[in-house]
């Protein structure tokens, strides 16, 4: 059986892929379904929320030309390679 911590970014990842879609509809004026107050100020909610990742990701990689994209890749493989590490050390 697989551990919900296994699934937790896939699974926000794909629902983050659908609000995106949905926003573009918005922006777009493609849309003939507008979102309730709710879902609007939740909208407004994530998208500072996803700044505030990507702002948090931009002060670490600091003054370095590498781009964004690699940093996140090479910064989180380390972390996961450290996790693992403390997963099979015994206790």
């Amino acid at each position: 059986m697989t551990d919900i911590s296994d699934c937790h970014f896939r699974n926000t990842m794909v629902a983050m892929v659908a609000c995106r879609e949905v926003l573009e509809d918005l922006l777009d004026f493609v849309t003939d379904t507008p979102l309730s107050n709710e879902e609007l100020a939740a909208a407004k909610d994530l998208t500072i929320l996803c700044h505030d990742i990507a702002v948090t990701l931009q002060n670490s990689l600091g003054e370095s030309e590498e781009s964004m994209v690699e940093f996140v890749h090479r910064t989180l493989d380390a972390a996961h390679v450290v996790a693992l590490a403390k997963v099979s050390q015994p206790k």
